[in-house]
């Protein structure tokens, strides 16, 4: 594959990253941070958002809940 062809992959990546990062935003008042590491989102929320968005986007997402520290838990979506 050619460079040119592999900064257009990823071009689309980040593209579609933002979307979805931005259609979560508008869709759930209650998040309060949304992270890229390593390829997967963080989402960083209350409790009852990060339901809702287990809840609502089970089947369209590869989603963790996790636990974090000090009452701050988080969504994975996984890539």
């Amino acid at each position: 594959m050619s460079q040119t062809n592999e900064m257009m992959i990823l071009m689309d990546e980040i593209d579609l990253t933002n979307k979805l990062i931005n259609r979560l935003k508008k869709e759930y008042e209650g998040i309060s941070e949304i992270i890229i590491e390593d390829k997967t989102l963080i989402i960083h929320a209350d409790d009852d958002t990060l339901w809702k968005i287990l809840a609502d986007k089970r089947d369209a997402l590869n989603m963790e809940f996790e636990a974090g520290s000090e009452d701050t838990n988080f969504l994975r979506i996984l890539p």
